[in-house]
């Protein structure tokens, strides 16, 4: 039982899904003050006494138990903005509460729209992440491909990975609400070194109000230091999500378990999206990595990443709001989109739209098929027949310090291998953006939509490039629609 009487339930505002972390703060309704919050009733959360100049940030449903049954105001602020009022709240018995469900928009006309206020903040749907060997991974293309652009500790926006890294599960899993600004990520780094390399490179690139994924500690377990990258970031008017770390075999269960703990702590207490990587790949009944999702008792395997990378997806994807259409939805000549035929509601043919289709064998190639599902309920279909499948078309010329988009509806059939990726037309081959794998997995990606941006490097040999689409394994199926590439530069929307 509380040690006190009386009692009110807030509920913060919820805006395109998310709860918005809000400020509350309470004052007597018999006295106000001459400012808001002057004179401050005595109360408590949970047990503990809360001084009279204390805002309290909640970003769930949290209890307030008070002395008296005496009536009070509540004032509400995000961001440091007024958005909610309620005056004249009498609290009830602890044991049934009065519920205040917190509005989205004032009660009072001289206050601020939380709604537009909060979502101007995600009209870039930027995500950028900061980490160690399990963002890092080993991927191909753009990170370790010695034809690729770019590399694992620097910025970057195209990717190309196989399973080593739960980046390209997050993403598949993003309902095209969001896509990476780049992310920065190194193996073996502590926190302390992410925090001194990688953290001021981010905070350079990113805009106020993107998102970034925190995914540190694995590596010396140093929890304090995890918080000053928030608070880094935080400081730098930049969003964070944190990530607990998985049981590893490089600290013992405990380490792990408090260091897990004490960020939890922190990320009530000042209002941070947490995602439990460590529950979605222990072992429950012996507290190590799971069997079916482990490598070598740090890093999970491709099944342990896909879980990890959905998790990171639900919770980016309350962040940012439905309905944001980020992919082609007609299939008309627009200026600045690279893909004449976005929904491949046209047959396969020749010109800019397609270019060599090689390696197809008894397989076949096909555009208009059915796909309900799909943006326009069409795709691109490839199906492996008796040789693994290289399709490369969509013959595009790109411009050095422009921003691309590439983006797409996706389902690959269980048992495939495979993957795509944006390449030169030249005999020394860079690649610009990819998506996929370059190993036999039996693992199905169904239904997918994502997009992800980059910027077109200066000082490439050539400026000619493709879509390549490869499929391995036997009775492989892969399908494509919304298919978007777009020069954001030459569309205005950069």
């Amino acid at each position: 039982m509380p040690i006190t009487a009386y009692a009110i339930t807030v509920t913060p505002p919820s805006v395109g899904g998310y709860a918005a972390p809000v400020a509350v703060r309470f004052e007597d309704a018999a006295a106000p003050g001459a400012s808001p919050f002057a004179n401050r009733p005595a109360l408590t959360l949970n047990g503990s006494l809360i001084g009279d100049s204390d805002e309290t940030l909640i970003s769930d449903v949290t209890t307030f138990y008070f002395i008296a049954a005496t009536a009070v105001n509540l004032h509400a602020k995000v961001n440091g903005d007024d958005v909610d009022h309620r005056l004249g709240l009498v609290p009830l018995a602890y044991a049934s509460p009065l519920a205040i469900a917190l509005q989205p928009s004032s009660s009072g006309a001289d206050l601020p729209d939380l709604a537009s206020q909060y979502q101007s903040l995600t009209t870039r749907n930027v995500v950028w992440v900061v980490g160690d060997s399990l963002t890092a991974g080993a991927p191909r293309g753009v990170s370790a491909d010695s034809n690729a652009y770019g590399s694992s500790s620097t910025l970057h926006g195209g990717l190309m990975y196989q399973d080593t890294t739960w980046l390209p599960w997050a993403l598949a899993a993003s309902q095209a609400r969001w896509t990476f600004g780049g992310f920065a990520a190194t193996g073996g780094y502590t926190a302390a070194q992410i925090l001194a390399t990688h953290v001021p490179s981010v905070i350079a690139a990113a805009t106020a109000g993107d998102v970034v994924v925190v995914f540190a500690g694995t590596n010396g377990n140093v929890v304090a230091d995890v918080q000053s990258i928030h608070a880094a970031f935080r400081n730098a008017g930049l969003r964070t999500v944190a990530v607990t770390i998985p049981p590893s075999t490089s600290s013992t269960l405990t380490a792990v378990a408090q260091f897990n703990r004490v960020l939890a702590d922190y990320c009530l207490k000042h209002g941070i999206p947490l995602v439990d990587a460590h529950s979605v790949v222990v072992d429950t009944a012996t507290g190590a990595q799971s069997s079916t999702y482990n490598v070598d008792g740090v890093h999970p395997n491709a099944l342990g990443f896909q879980a990890i990378g959905a998790a990171i997806a639900t919770v980016l994807n309350a962040i940012f709001p439905a309905g944001t259409q980020n992919l082609a939805t007609h299939d008309g000549v627009v200026t600045g989109r690279l893909q004449g035929h976005p929904l491949s509601i046209a047959g396969v043919g020749g010109g800019t739209d397609y270019g060599t289709l090689a390696g197809i064998g008894t397989g076949t190639f096909t555009a208009n098929n059915t796909q309900a599902s799909f943006v326009g309920g069409k795709s691109y279909r490839a199906v492996r027949g008796d040789t693994d499948i290289s399709a490369r078309f969509a013959n595009i010329t790109l411009v050095a310090g422009h921003k691309m988009r590439v983006g797409m509806n996706l389902i690959a059939a269980l048992g495939t291998s495979w993957g795509m990726r944006l390449e030169s037309n030249t005999t020394g081959l860079k690649i610009l953006w990819g998506f996929g794998y370059t190993t036999n997995m039996a693992i199905a990606q169904s239904s997918c939509s994502f997009y992800s941006d980059f910027t077109v490097p200066s000082g490439l040999p050539d400026y000619g490039y493709r879509l390549r689409f490869s499929l391995v394994g036997a009775s492989g199926q892969l399908d494509v629609g919304a298919l978007t590439i777009d020069d954001l530069t030459a569309m205005g929307v950069a």
